[in-house]
């Protein structure tokens, strides 16, 4: 069985939170379509892009758990951040073999702001304060 090492949050503004595997309560991913791109502007020769889209992700973040901002934004390791402004665009799952695969999530029509995104804090089942971010196109 394979194991993530972390997942690596990706924002709107091109910042990026690594978060560990323990710091992870719960992770679900669903929907996920393979999209493939030839662009003849970036790629020669038939060289292909490869997307994976989700339409749904749930994450749960243990608020007491780390995060680290990899990009150094001002932000350092909040969690308050993923909370307070709804603008994940991407879920990368890093594995122990050393793979990673990222997920892009739905975004609707606004330029900064993911409007899909929900984010509250609570209590996960056994009574342990997380984060608890969903992000679902509407039915």
């Amino acid at each position: 069985m394979r194991k993530i090492k972390n997942i690596h949050v990706v924002l709107e503004n091109c910042e990026v939170f690594e978060v560990p595997a323990e710091s992870i309560d719960l992770l679900i991913i669903n929907g996920i379509k393979t999209q493939i791109l030839i662009n003849a502007y970036q790629y020669e020769n038939g060289e292909t892009m490869e997307h994976q889209n989700a339409e749904y992700i749930h994450l749960s973040i243990f608020k007491s758990g780390e995060l680290k901002d990899l990009t150094e934004m001002g932000n350092g390791n909040d969690i308050n951040r993923l909370h307070r402004h709804n603008d994940i665009t991407q879920i990368e799952l890093n594995y122990d073999d050393e793979e990673s695969i990222g997920y892009y999530v739905p975004w609707g029509e606004h330029d900064y702001t993911n409007e899909y995104q929900k984010s509250e804090f609570k209590n996960n089942y056994y009574g342990k304060e997380i984060l608890d971010i969903t992000i679902e196109k509407d039915k």
